[in-house]
């Protein structure tokens, strides 16, 4: 839940990564980093590139 939480900030939003990292309860940008890899196998700065705002 919490890495889909951090998908749509990614999606939606322009917030650094320790804030979203934080907002969706990872205790850092760290802890985001690899819950994204193990269940996704990307990272959030190469997902917000893909999917995030124009």
């Amino acid at each position: 839940m919490r890495v889909e939480a951090a998908r749509r900030a990614l999606e939606e939003g322009t917030l650094p990564m320790n804030e979203i990292a934080r907002l969706v309860g990872f205790g850092d940008e760290q802890s985001l980093r690899r819950a994204m890899l193990a269940s996704a196998a990307i990272t959030p700065s190469e997902y917000r590139h893909r999917f995030g705002p124009s």
